[in-house]
């Protein structure tokens, strides 16, 4: 009786690296390795085109930034903002604002006094003004590291399809590097002028970078086997580095120590947003208590009465600033606002 023979685990993978059977990395999955990279880290790439290293030719898993059109503004956060020294409300805030404060992380009812200076150089004067010179927000060097070792990386395949006379290899890195130099720069800008590069100039230079980006794709198809190998593996490694920043939160992107932000909120004007005593509405976090905080520090009431609202007597909100006002001026910082909201709602209308 003849044996049945069992098919080896190895039967199910290809073997080798020739061209029919073996294992093969075409141009196809070298295309899709360049294309799903950091799709999702918009913040990443939006400090990382405010870099000065963006202009460095590299392996390009950033193909987010092949925009037909170029962002005409920075993102600003959908936020109520009070400007008492324009007399003004806004309804966003800008990006640096949120980016320093992390408005989402304040808790509700959260109350803090935070007083923020320029960081000043000493060392730097600025010329014809005798004036220090203040230290200007940019890119962390999280974001100039990873640039950096796209581009050493980049570098080091060259160096390799050159040692190993790959010539379309070596074409392939020198097109993508070129595609993303001009793309890089294309992109780019500055805190100061965000709108760099713009109109034609912008779809031009863009064009630009989709061809050439193209022909190195096309190239890569064409590249020894072991040249594949190496250009996928360094694409693999730069888009996990890539997604993994994408974790991170945008501060991690942004160096913020131009600023100096030191919290003085008061003692008794602390832990706004926990009970101590839930009987006692003025031992409870509420709307009405953390703006009599704000109204003390800030001294003035005018700005008050659109920012409150008494579901039960709206028409006692003006009542209610007023005697907030005179306590301010007897600078009576124990006066009871939310008690006194809840006395006022509680009354009999005429």
């Amino acid at each position: 009786m003849a044996e049945t023979s069992v098919p080896s685990i190895n039967s199910w993978f290809p073997q080798g690296i020739e061209a029919n059977q073996g294992w093969r990395v075409d141009t196809v999955t070298l295309a899709l390795l360049a294309l799903v990279g950091d799709l999702r880290s918009e913040e990443f790439t939006r400090a990382a085109t405010a870099s000065r290293l963006i202009v460095l030719p590299r392996l390009v898993p950033a193909m987010q930034l092949l925009n037909a059109a170029r962002p005409a503004r920075l993102p600003q956060m959908e936020t109520r903002i009070l400007d008492l020294s324009a007399k003004a409300e806004k309804e966003k805030a800008p990006y640096f604002v949120d980016t320093l404060h992390v408005f989402k992380k304040i808790p509700m009812y959260g109350f803090k006094v935070l007083e923020v200076r320029h960081k000043i150089d000493r060392n730097k004067i600025v010329p014809g003004s005798g004036r220090p010179v203040t230290t200007s927000v940019r890119p962390s060097h999280l974001v100039d590291g990873l640039l950096l070792l796209g581009f050493l990386l980049t570098l080091g395949l060259a160096v390799g399809a050159a040692a190993s006379r790959d010539g379309a290899a070596l074409l392939a890195i020198c097109l993508m590097g070129f595609a993303s130099s001009i793309i890089g720069y294309a992109s780019s800008w500055k805190l100061k002028h965000y709108d760099e590069v713009s109109g034609l100039r912008y779809g031009v230079m863009m064009a630009i970078g989709h061809i050439t980006l193209m022909l190195s794709v096309i190239m890569l198809g064409n590249c020894k086997w072991r040249s594949q190998i190496m250009i996928a593996a360094a694409y693999v490694l730069l888009n996990v580095l890539y997604w993994g920043a994408s974790l991170l939160p945008r501060q991690r992107f942004w160096d913020m120590s131009r600023y100096e932000v030191r919290d003085v909120t008061p003692e008794d004007a602390s832990g706004a947003d926990i009970y101590a005593n839930e009987r006692d509405a003025d031992d409870c976090p509420s709307h009405t208590r953390s703006l009599w905080y704000a109204m003390r520090e800030v001294g003035e009431c005018w700005w008050a009465e659109k920012w409150l609202y008494f579901p039960k007597r709206p028409d006692k909100v003006k009542q209610w600033v007023d005697e907030a006002e005179h306590a301010l001026a007897n600078r009576n910082r124990e006066w009871r606002a939310g008690g006194r909201q809840k006395e006022l709602e509680e009354e009999k209308q005429q």
